[in-house]
């Protein structure tokens, strides 16, 4: 007996191409009224890179398409919480409107846990500049803690 390794990706897209011909809405706008995060809205998370420097932390977030107003950066619990809610317009104008439509809202929260040790929460700022956020958690100096004990 020879062991044959499967083809997922053949497989998935045969299924999904099955789907595509025989659903009930050619156009898939079922899938839309049903569940927000299909087609018309991503709800991923972005990439995100962590950088540790000197005397800050910067979270690099890649979030192409949003304006800096579809940002909220919350800091709570020890956490730093960034989300972005973007609302595309669906409504049609004079010239006609959307038959399908696969970009359009898009939505996303992020917590990372923050040492509140180690950084000033009260100075945490963010720019937002060719569609990466920045977020900068400055460092605090650490004192030393570090003392003899006598023994007695």
């Amino acid at each position: 007996m020879n062991l044959v390794r499967r083809n997922y990706a053949l497989s998935n897209s045969l299924s999904s191409l099955w789907n595509e011909l025989f659903s009930n809405d050619f156009f898939n706008t079922n899938l839309k009224a049903n569940n927000d995060c299909l087609l018309d809205s991503y709800c991923g998370a972005p990439a995100v890179n962590i950088k540790n420097e000197d005397e800050q932390f910067i979270i690099e977030v890649a979030a192409p398409g949003f304006k800096k107003d579809d940002f909220s950066i919350a800091f709570e619990n020890h956490s730093l919480i960034i989300s972005a809610n973007k609302v595309v317009n669906n409504e049609s104008d004079e010239k006609g409107s959307y038959t399908y439509r696969e970009f359009g809202n898009k939505k996303f929260q992020r917590t990372f846990s923050i040492p509140t040790e180690r950084v000033d929460t009260e100075t945490i700022n963010a720019t937002y500049n060719a569609g990466v956020l920045l977020v900068n958690i400055p460092k605090i100096e650490k004192e030393d803690t570090k003392r003899n004990i006598e023994v007695l």
